[in-house]
């Protein structure tokens, strides 16, 4: 049992239900990468971006306590006008809050934390949008 490979797959599979998505996958590598790879679009990503974890409550547990961080990133190109783009991921934005938030992982739910334009340019538009979700590891 491996909590970041089955809260990844399950994200996906919710992801992958947003329609006209025509690229959806994990990425593990650097965001500027993603912006430039030539993927068909709109794409949505699922990078896991480590835990924070919490000081152990009993002395000698072994079971740590900790908040899982996910960026779910949206991208969509339209040559031809910023703002059809624009739009594009308003939309994508929309779906994916509509699938994740409270969504059961692990051992709890995922929920949102951030939401952030983070590439602007060429056609392209880039969010970031940051979840978390409790987590026990043993």
């Amino acid at each position: 049992m491996n909590p970041i490979e089955d809260i990844s797959a399950a994200v996906l599979a919710q992801l992958k239900e947003i329609p006209g998505v025509k690229t959806c996958d994990d990425w593990g590598g650097e965001i500027e990468d993603l912006i430039k790879r030539t993927a068909l679009l709109p794409g949505v990503f699922l990078a896991y971006q480590g835990a924070r974890f919490a000081p152990p409550k009993m002395v000698g547990s072994k079971i740590a306590d900790s908040v899982m961080e996910w960026a779910v990133v949206i991208i969509d190109r339209n040559l031809r006008a910023h703002d059809a783009a624009a739009g594009g991921c308003y939309k994508l934005i929309q779906q994916v809050r509509q699938r994740l938030i409270g969504f059961e992982v692990a051992d709890g739910q995922l929920w949102p934390t951030t939401e952030r334009l983070i590439f602007s340019g060429g056609g392209k538009l880039a969010y970031a949008l940051g979840y978390t979700n409790d987590s026990r590891t043993a």
